[in-house]
């Protein structure tokens, strides 16, 4: 496939950060990079609207909208 990106994450907006702690334990097993750091270390969140992320994505990869 030419010209193509595949990028696998998650877009965080509009979602409360203090979930992630609450809900995901700490691992058993950590790289030394990560120095006991805590989940929210490593997670931003947006703060924009759905809109405007996707506004912003499309102009950066000078992508159409559909439809």
């Amino acid at each position: 496939m030419k010209h193509a990106l595949l990028h696998h994450g998650t877009v965080l907006y509009e979602f409360d950060l203090d979930r992630i702690g609450r809900y995901l334990r700490f691992p058993s097993r950590v790289p030394d990079y990560r120095a006991e750091r805590g989940h929210l270390e490593f997670v931003r969140r947006l703060d924009m609207s759905r809109a405007e992320i996707v506004a912003r994505l499309r102009a950066a990869w000078n992508a159409a909208s559909q439809g």
